[in-house]
């Protein structure tokens, strides 16, 4: 299989049959012949860079929904609401925090 600058510089240099074959090979081999959990693998690649977005998101959450708990009268709506909020806000900085083992246990799971 060829990679994507020796289709580019086939289509450029007059073959286009050849770089069309090259290409529609690489989609089958990549769409028809993987699992769906090398599928999925390949996939979750393109979100590696979600754990440096993580722990801020989950501190403001945390903040946010701590306020709404504290400030709210007791059998409130709202106190529910910022209760979850907190959680959910905790859930997102352990999973910032402790990133690499996420990813190595999502990996795991997926490529199997």
């Amino acid at each position: 299989m060829t990679s994507p600058i020796n289709n580019l510089f086939m289509m450029i240099s007059g073959s286009y049959e050849i770089a069309m074959i090259t290409l529609m090979q690489a989609v089958f081999d990549t769409v028809i012949l993987q699992s769906p959990q090398e599928k999925m693998a390949t996939a979750m690649e393109h979100l590696a860079p979600v754990y440096w977005i993580s722990k801020p998101v989950g501190f403001i959450l945390m903040i946010i929904g701590f306020m709404a708990w504290n400030i709210s009268q007791v059998n409130s709506y709202r106190r529910q609401w910022g209760k979850r909020l907190l959680g959910i806000g905790v859930v997102f900085v352990i999973v910032g925090f402790n990133f690499g083992l996420v990813w190595n246990l999502i990996m795991y799971a997926l490529n199997q």
